[in-house]
């Protein structure tokens, strides 16, 4: 299952795991651009996630659409552009910029 293929990329190296200071920088992100929904939990890696990318300078690939109103939570899109983060959108982007060729 989904348990055991994330050991095996982990042994391979292909998994990090985040630090205090990323967690740290977690809560900051979501202190400046909400994205945290405080009833459900809902999106709290992806503050982890973007502190990771932002503190390593790596690029995210992720499908999700920037919020629709300013109301509304932000999005992974709208905090990489906010926080000058790459963010690639399409899967063919993706594969290309991780050596893969058809």
């Amino acid at each position: 299952g989904l348990k055991q293929w994330c050991e095996i990329q982990k042994k391979k190296g292909m998994m990090q795991s985040i630090n205090d200071g990323h967690r740290e920088r977690g809560a900051e992100i979501n202190n400046t651009y909400k994205m945290i929904d405080e009833t459900t939990g809902k999106s709290t890696g992806d503050t982890y996630l973007i502190a990771y990318a932002e503190a390593n300078k790596l690029t995210i690939f992720s499908r999700e659409a920037p919020r629709k109103d300013n109301n509304d939570l932000y999005k992974i899109p709208d905090v990489c552009s906010a926080l000058n983060i790459r963010l690639i959108y399409k899967p063919k982007e993706f594969l290309e910029a991780i050596g893969y060729k058809n």
